[in-house]
């Protein structure tokens, strides 16, 4: 099974204008192929679709609908109502990557300060002349389970 990667969206993306200009149009079926084209863009690299013979075959199957459908849809959000970009190569939501932009400075941060810490924790071990090779092993007189072994072998 494939890892799922998380990417916020605004509970209210329903009332956005583009969005209900896109809904006027398509409907609430609509609505799910849209949600559908970005989750096929977040696992995109660089958030981007590539622009492929068989793109539109592939975009129907997923979005559960006829190619000429799915091509005609995918140039409404692009042309109509602004949901989604485009360049010779690639198809795209300005709203995604920025998003995901933001997503991506914020876990690598967090990956630095962690790592920090571990590097911290590391030195202060080392500086403690308390490094072991070895894992711990013995019980933890005080957890509740551990208790409950001991009390039964003192009985």
């Amino acid at each position: 099974m494939k890892d799922a990667y998380y990417f916020s969206h605004d509970s209210n993306a329903r009332y956005d204008p583009k969005i209900l200009a896109m809904r006027a149009v398509f409907g609430m079926e609509g609505y799910g192929r849209y949600w559908c084209l970005i989750e096929i863009l977040r696992d995109e690299d660089g958030y981007k679709l590539e622009k492929t013979k068989h793109l539109y075959d592939a975009l129907a199957m997923q979005m559960q609908c006829e190619r000429n459908a799915a091509k005609e849809f995918v140039d409404a959000c692009i042309n109509e109502f602004g949901l989604l970009h485009e360049d010779d190569n690639f198809i795209w939501s300005e709203s995604l990557i920025s998003r995901m932009e933001n997503k991506d400075k914020k876990s690598e941060k967090a990956r630095k300060a962690a790592q920090k810490r571990w590097q911290k924790s590391s030195n202060d071990a080392g500086s403690m002349h308390m490094q072991s090779d070895s894992d711990a092993d013995a019980m933890q007189p005080h957890s509740e389970r551990n208790a409950l072994k001991e009390r039964k072998v003192k009985e």
